[in-house]
Formats: C-alpha cells, sequence, structure tokens
C-alpha cells in the first residue's frame, strides 16, 4: 500500500480505519499474509499506522510492516459485502464504486 489520505475535515471520524479495514480484510481473504505501507518518512500522518501495529522496516525509514494480516483485519472494521465478494471477477464494481456510484 502506498500511503491512504483522508481529509482533514474527515479525520478522526473512523474513515481510516474503514479505508485500512476495508485493505486488510480484502488482502487477507484473497491470501495475504502481510502487508507493507510506504509514506513520507517527514509525515506525523505516519503515526496513524504504527497505531495499528505496524512496525518500520528501518528505523526513520520510509516503509513499515504487518507481519500478521489476520491480526490486523481482526483489529480494524470488516467492509461491506459488496467490497470482499469476488471483486476480482467484477473490475466494473470497483470503478462504479469508485466513481460514486452505489453498487446494484
Amino acid at each position: 500500500m502506498q500511503n491512504t489520505y483522508v481529509l482533514k475535515e474527515w479525520q478522526r471520524r473512523g474513515v481510516g480505519a474503514h479505508l485500512l479495514g476495508t485493505i486488510a480484510h480484502r488482502l487477507h481473504a484473497d491470501g495475504s499474509r502481510a502487508m507493507c505501507v510506504g509514506y513520507d518518512s517527514d509525515s506525523p500522518y505516519k503515526r496513524f499506522y504504527f497505531k495499528y501495529g505496524a512496525v518500520e522496516t528501518e528505523p526513520g525509514g520510509a516503509w513499515a510492516i504487518w507481519r500478521d494480516l489476520a491480526a490486523l483485519a481482526e483489529r480494524l472494521p470488516r467492509p461491506p459485502e459488496a467490497l470482499m465478494a469476488g471483486l476480482h471477477a467484477r473490475p466494473w464494481l470497483w470503478r462504479r464504486i469508485f466513481s460514486g456510484q452505489a453498487p446494484g
């Protein structure tokens, strides 16, 4: 994963946790066991990743890792089923979701 951004006015409302949860649950469901995140090493927002258990790959570096993706997913909200069910077979659904159109 390369950074996650939440607009300032939406921070501290659980949006970031839901985004991270969607990514973690989806990757875990697809068989991934670990996940890395890249970020600007000077960013104060990197602490968001550490709050959820990411560990720096090297002190002061620009990458962190969650070595146990299942444990991370358990800590985070589960996404709606539409985001979990067979999206690899329905790429059009991703486009509809992220263009603001409701699935259906």
